[in-house]
């Protein structure tokens, strides 16, 4: 009940929406054994770039490098350089990560994103909080406190977890027997819980114990974090919170944000395309950072979102971004409306893990052309700050969304990322065509407020059973539903919904069967525009009042059905799937023609499709701001369809030989192009 109050909080203060400039800023690595010189040349340095935030953390481990004898002498450096030079700093605090002498368990590590496994550690963690908040709370330079770096749920069955666990399973079932009912075990009480990894990976094992215990390691975190929240609160009731996920696009469903909001003041992300997007390629990181900021603008929103982390340069075994990446990730973020963008890190660590590594600054402390072209950015942010000052992203009728459920039950059938797969399939066939949409979760869509919207589901395998009453009111308030792939075959107890199909009266249709498929396979619509690739899914149509609109060897394989306003459009095979494996130009061609009454009021499409290419926007009154990347290593050509006949400018252009703009002929892309336009 309480998770269900703090959401409608989040939910109802969604009627105001904070608007304000993007500033940059960089993190700087300190520990013991820089000098004070250093700490000064690095924020000066970071002053001089036009930077307005230096990120730190405050490692336990090297504040409290005894038992009770705490050593803050490198930390007072960097809060009198940030103070003198009028940056703000953002402090990551390290509750979760002890100093080594607290036992060792915490040998080796002097940061973590884990927790502590011990409840009596709590005690000693509050402690660090109250040294370090009570020492720095009155800095000038203090501006948010980040509640742990990049907190991730472990699954470990820790004593400090168990305890909770217990405590919640009781609330849920009452009675220790309906538990065993849906866990197939034969527990004596709730005290007597433990081994559940064993439990929930026997063989064909219940599906309820493996839910339950992950929901609950997610549920940790949030109340971890909210612990640590609280206690920071007892000492500054001034300052501001934040903390940052890292991978938010393929783990958004082991971190419930949504739940973090009431307790937090910002949201930020983690984006190092080298780590995060596994399911992407070089050409395709530009729309995996757009895809994570608007995921996390949605799940922010009204409050700011961040780029918490962004990836500054050399991953000395994998990947350094080009100048041009850093301005294009940059760019995008702004035009998703991040309020800060803070590059990991100006300064290499000198030793230990990631040593050399990741910096703006070069081995002789210079700027590299990676820090150029961000303080070329910060320029151009701080010269056109009529307009960034008020501008907002461009808003979008078309919601493409995701759920936790679905993400779960893939990845309890190591199935990988097909969920979020077919996602990212959807929302590169419209980026393709520079087409505005957003990225929701069913938790955080308004689907008894929507009106004139249109959604879209790829493979989101599992409907809960308390959304799908939250569906069928979205439809009756006259909006679409576009589903594809073998959305809604679950219930998030794993029972087959497909046997008692709970749209049958929306859908005009149910399911009649899904056939697992070994290699591609196509299916057509009747009128013959339109020809997809299946993967994995192919689905059959049961027809009762719809109309058809695709059929494959006599089988009935997509509806369409109108019911007043509303209106289905239900294709149960794996086209989503089957586009982001091949081509995806017929599915581009078909979501687009589809969308075209919810997305006509948009400013600015591209006449065709070009692949690794998108464009942002971003709207101030009547100007507007969009931001055009080339992904790929080579030229592509786009054309614009200007529908307000704005007149443009080039605002900023990592091809220096391009000098303006005709919005009436096709413009040549550079490789790796970044091209921003002011329309007004």
């Amino acid at each position: 009940m309480k998770r269900i109050q703090l959401l409608l909080i989040v939910l109802f203060g969604a009627l105001t929406v904070n608007a304000q400039k993007t500033q940059l800023g960089t993190e700087i690595w300190i520990e013991p054994g820089y000098t004070k010189t250093d700490i000064i040349g690095w924020v000066r340095q970071a002053s001089e770039a036009g930077f307005k935030d230096i990120r730190i953390f405050m490692m336990w481990t090297h504040v409290e490098p005894q038992l009770d004898k705490w050593d803050f002498e490198v930390y007072d450096w960097m809060f009198d350089a940030c103070a003198k030079y009028h940056l703000k700093l953002q402090v990551t605090l390290n509750p979760n990560q002890p100093a080594w002498h607290y036992g060792k368990e915490y040998w080796g590590s002097i940061h973590s994103h884990g927790i502590f496994s011990d409840p009596k550690m709590k005690e000693a963690a509050a402690k660090y909080i109250k040294m370090v908040v009570e020492r720095y709370k009155d800095s000038p330079a203090l501006d948010y406190w980040w509640l742990m770096n990049e907190p991730y749920p472990s699954d470990n069955e820790s004593p400090i977890k168990l305890v909770g666990f217990k405590k919640e399973m009781k609330e849920k079932y009452h009675n220790i027997q309906a538990l065993n009912k849906l866990w197939n075990s034969n527990f004596n009480s709730f005290d007597e819980i433990k081994d559940i990894k064993a439990i929930y990976s026997a063989e064909w094992a219940a599906a309820v114990p493996y839910y339950d215990w992950t929901n609950y390691s997610n549920h940790f975190l949030t109340d971890f974090q909210h612990w640590v929240r609280d206690e920071v609160y007892r000492y500054d009731n001034r300052h501001r919170f934040t903390t940052n996920p890292g991978a938010y696009l393929s783990l958004y469903h082991r971190q419930e944000a949504s739940e973090w909001m009431p307790f937090l003041d910002a949201f930020g992300l983690s984006i190092h395309p080298i780590w995060h997007f596994d399911m992407f390629t070089n050409e395709q990181y530009d729309m995996g950072v757009a895809a994570t900021c608007e995921l996390g603008r949605s799940v922010a929103s009204p409050k700011p979102f961040w780029v918490a982390e962004l990836s500054g340069g050399n991953s000395i075994f994998y990947f350094c971004p080009s100048a041009n990446e850093i301005a294009q990730w940059t760019w995008t973020g702004i035009a998703e409306g991040a309020q800060k963008i803070i590059y990991w890190l100006l300064n290499a660590r000198t030793s230990g893990n990631e040593s050399g590594e990741w910096a703006l600054l070069d081995f002789q402390n210079e700027p590299t052309d990676r820090l150029n072209m961000a303080i070329n950015i910060a320029g151009c942010l701080n010269q056109d700050s009529v307009f960034f000052n008020k501008a907002k992203p461009l808003e979008s009728n078309v919601s493409i969304l995701l759920n936790r459920e679905s993400s779960l039950i893939y990845a309890r059938k190591k199935q990988g990322e097909e969920h979020i797969e077919a996602v990212m399939s959807c929302y590169q066939a419209l980026a393709e065509k520079g087409i505005s949409v957003k990225l929701e979760q069913t938790q955080d869509f308004p689907w008894a407020k929507s009106s004139g919207k249109a959604v879209i589901l790829p493979s989101m395998i599992t409907i809960p059973d308390i959304l799908v009453d939250s569906i069928k009111t979205f439809l009756r308030h006259g909006n679409k539903l576009i589903v594809l792939g073998p959305t809604g075959y679950y219930n998030e107890k794993e029972d087959c919904q497909f046997l008692k199909f709970p749209f049958k009266d929306e859908f005009g249709a149910q399911p009649k069967e899904i056939r697992s498929i070994q290699n591609s396979f196509s299916i057509s619509t009747m009128d013959g525009k339109y020809h997809f690739e299946v993967s994995k899914n192919f689905g059959i149509i049961n027809n009762l009042t719809a109309t058809s609109i695709a059929l494959s060897e006599g089988n009935i394989t997509g509806i369409r059905n109108k019911t007043g306003n509303s209106e289905v459009v239900w294709i149960p095979s794996n086209i989503d799937l089957g586009a982001w494996k091949s081509d995806n130009s017929e599915l581009s061609q078909f979501l687009s023609d589809e969308l075209i009454q919810y997305t006509k009021s948009q400013p600015f499409e591209f006449v065709n499709k070009t692949k690794h290419v998108g464009m942002r926007t971003l709207i101030n009154g009547q100007s507007y701001l969009t931001v055009i990347n080339n992904g790929d290593d080579a030229a592509n050509i786009i054309r614009l369809k200007n529908k307000l006949n704005k007149k443009p400018s080039i605002l900023f252009c990592t091809d220096k030989t391009r000098k303006e703009i005709n919005p009436d002929q096709q413009i040549i892309l550079s490789p790796k192009e970044c091209l921003v336009i002011l329309w007004n």
